[in-house]
């Protein structure tokens, strides 16, 4: 624990906010990428900044290692269900992706009982597009079969709960890409949650969003089934944190006027979290210490995408 502290602080000032390429214009900010457009293909830089939902700004050593690890293990135990879309990889946080057509639709999955759902319980239509919620429950009570609802974000940024007959009613999706949709996202969670308890963690919720490849064919987007687009737990000591957005959550009930800027004892908590995923999760994980703008500038200029 004393070294991976030792390293964890060594690489506090390497932590990325955010990038900046001369020369391949000004990057869409997503919640964690960074992403650039490369003619037909996309560059995407895995950042490490703290997650929005928390209410912080900063970053988080070796975070988006740890997401890109995750990723491209994830993509790999998963290739009997669906393609990569993932063309290249350049960085341990750096990808570039086919050219997709991104779904405006989002699945998540629960297996766990949650405030969250049961905010949806006077939903005007039955949410779920799978499973069903439970007419009692207690949060964290796990589910006789999990939910997937489905999330719809407008131009302005608001994030809907939309039924099936209303994603079919604003023609989002036809129905059968909607359940071809539902089908592919209930088989990666169930793969999910087999692969985590070889780990000893549970999967316990999962974000599923997706593209179009060449027009047609259904593909999983790169980042599902990493830390920050999921929740894992020790299946020894379910109480314990694995998610920065607990974490977070857990610091602000004592520190409720505190500054949006995390102290470093809390980057450090976070940071730590996402390491013991990485190590969990992905086989031979290692971290890649030292200045990660330097090492992306030299991986981009190899490939001959800088000057």
């Amino acid at each position: 624990m004393d070294n991976r502290r030792a390293l964890l602080e060594t690489q506090l000032p390497h932590a990325v906010i955010e990038t900046d390429f001369p020369g391949l214009g000004a990057p869409v900010r997503r919640e964690l990428v960074d992403e650039y457009a490369l003619g037909d293909y996309t560059l995407w830089v895995v950042t490490d900044r703290v997650a929005p939902e928390t209410g912080l700004v900063g970053a988080l050593p070796f975070k988006g290692e740890v997401i890109t690890s995750a990723a491209l293990y994830w993509l790999e135990r998963t290739a009997d269900l669906a393609p990569s879309p993932i063309e290249r990889v350049v960085d341990p946080q750096a990808l570039i992706l086919k050219p997709v057509a991104n779904l405006p639709i989002r699945l998540r999955a629960y297996r766990r009982y949650s405030a969250s759902l049961a905010a949806l319980q006077s939903h005007r239509a039955s949410p779920c597009l799978a499973g069903n919620l439970p007419a009692t429950a207690s949060d964290d009570d796990v589910l006789k079969t999990p939910v997937f609802i489905a999330l719809v974000t407008d131009a302005g940024g608001e994030v809907s709960v939309l039924s099936r007959s209303e994603l079919l009613a604003r023609a989002l999706a036809p129905p059968r890409r909607l359940d071809h949709m539902l089908e592919l996202a209930q088989t990666l969670f169930d793969r999910g949650q087999q692969i985590a308890a070889e780990a000893g963690l549970e999967l316990c919720d999962a974000d599923y969003d997706f593209s179009l490849l060449e027009g047609e064919i259904l593909i999983p987007a790169p980042l599902f089934h990493a830390p920050h687009q999921c929740t894992y737990r020790a299946t020894d000591d379910h109480r314990r944190r694995l998610h920065e957005l607990d974490l977070a959550q857990a610091w602000r009930r004592t520190q409720p006027d505190a500054l949006i800027r995390p102290p470093v004892q809390l980057r450090m908590e976070m940071a730590d979290a996402y390491l013991s995923l990485g190590s969990a999760l992905v086989p031979g994980f290692s971290p890649h210490p030292g200045p990660v703008k330097n090492r992306l500038n030299h991986a981009l200029s190899h490939l001959g995408l800088l000057a």
